[in-house]
């Protein structure tokens, strides 16, 4: 699967309010939470692979935001295993939610 197919997905995921739903049902609006990004729910499906990987992605990310001189082999993973883990985290994050009710 190519980046950019996931596009869509990820315009659509801009438009929602940074928020963290935490299991009992609070969320923060606090910008740092952006550094707990590996804090998922103990039952979170591959809870140790994604709370790894998406600290990582948020390295690169902060690579690309805030060093000019990075090029794309500076990247710990590639875009298109990017794209894989994020369209397979949200796969995954829906369905956490679905189990408990929630309607996504």
């Amino acid at each position: 699967m190519a980046a950019e197919d996931l596009a869509p997905v990820l315009r659509r995921l801009q438009r929602v309010p940074s928020r963290q739903v935490i299991v009992n049902g609070e969320y923060s609006v606090d910008s740092s939470d952006h550094k707990k990004i590996e804090a998922l729910p103990d039952d979170f499906p591959d809870k140790n692979k994604y709370a790894n990987r998406l600290g990582v992605l948020r390295e690169d990310r902060n690579l690309c935001d805030y060093d000019h001189t990075a090029k794309l082999t500076d990247l710990v993973v590639g875009a298109n295993d990017a794209a894989v883990l994020v369209q397979q985290f949200l796969k995954d994050a829906q369905g956490y939610l679905t189990r408990r009710g929630i309607k996504v």
